[in-house]
């Protein structure tokens, strides 16, 4: 992707500021992640609940947000 910028500001003068911001903010995703995933697990309890899912509580939740009412 950043060749593809590149190319396009010095071949045809398209300066892709949204593209350039991605590629920018890429070296900081994998950081970011771990800080929410962090918080989550603090938040719910450590990493077992992350992973432990009651069926009928998903189903239940679900319904409520495809619920169309």
């Amino acid at each position: 992707m950043k060749k593809c910028v590149q190319k396009a500001w010095k071949e045809h003068g398209v300066q892709m500021t949204q593209e350039k911001q991605i590629i920018e903010n890429l070296k900081y995703s994998e950081e970011w992640f771990m800080q929410a995933y962090s918080k989550l697990k603090n938040a719910v309890g450590g990493a077992s609940a992350l992973v432990d899912v009651d069926f009928k509580e998903f189903t239940e939740v679900l319904g409520c947000i495809e619920s169309k009412e």
